[in-house]
């Protein structure tokens, strides 16, 4: 089977070669054996030079390495507590009066008011249908102590600051209440000024005194009635005594106490 060709030209550079490539299937007329011709070089232009390329760029230098990451604190710490507030201090005591002027007094005196004390008690009790009772000369005396007492050391309490409660000043003082329905003393204390108004228009201050023993004897049962507690100690149906005493203080105010069994 003849061999059919087809020219190929490829360029290589500076040289041209001729090629026959057998393309089978292809028929072409056949030549006649030809001599071999050699082709004068060609001139071709020159190329340039090659361009150097641009050296690679160098690496960028080694940066510092970043910070670690701080670690998580945590939620905020609470700020600090305030510091705390200074205690609240007490009210100041209201002013007492002015001392009355030298033999500026009531004048009343405080031994028939507490016998007036004792007959208004007995009429509290018999009008509600209570049996009366008897004045106790012991606990009269143990009742004016306590009412000297909180005159002269400052205080308004059923408690001395000694501790002694109404039964303890009994005691300490040999007094045992036993009646058989309960042991220990009950009490009753009033803060009453013997006056019911006073003037402050200079030097001495006017002072409006009540009328007489009866009245003021009257005033301090009053304080007492209108109180339930102190109201229930004088009709407690189970006492038989009462000892009462009153003091007055250099402001013409009266302490007076009431102690029954």
């Amino acid at each position: 089977m003849a061999a059919t060709f087809a020219v190929v030209a490829v360029a290589f550079g500076m040289a041209l070669w001729l090629g026959l490539v057998a393309v089978p299937g292809l028929d072409l007329p056949r030549f006649p054996d030809l001599p071999a011709v050699e082709l004068p070089p060609m001139d071709l232009p020159d190329l340039p030079a090659l361009i150097p390329l641009p050296p690679p760029a160098a690496s960028p230098p080694d940066l510092a390495p970043a910070p670690p990451p701080a670690p998580n604190p945590g939620p905020p710490a609470a700020p600090p507590a305030p510091p705390p507030a200074p205690p609240a201090l007490p009210p100041p005591a209201p002013s007492p009066p002015p001392s009355p002027p030298a033999g500026a007094t009531s004048g009343l005196d405080m031994a028939l008011v507490a016998d007036i004390v004792y007959e208004i008690v007995n009429a509290e009790r018999e009008s509600r249908g209570l049996h009366a009772i008897s004045r106790d000369a012991d606990l009269d005396r143990i009742s004016y102590m306590h009412s000297r007492d909180m005159a002269e050391r400052g205080y308004f309490e059923h408690v001395s600051p000694d501790g002694l409660d109404p039964t303890g000043r009994g005691r300490a003082a040999g007094y045992e209440c036993v009646n058989g329905a309960y042991v220990g003393l009950w009490e009753n204390i009033a803060r009453v000024p013997t006056y019911w108004q006073y003037y402050v228009l200079g030097d001495p201050s006017t002072y409006s005194w009540y009328a007489g023993e009866a009245e003021f004897a009257g005033k301090i049962m009053d304080v007492w009635m209108n109180s339930p507690g102190h109201r229930d100690n004088i009709l407690r149906g189970s006492h038989v005594s009462v000892g009462i005493g009153i003091h007055v203080d250099a402001y013409e105010e009266a302490f007076a106490t009431q102690n029954f069994c």
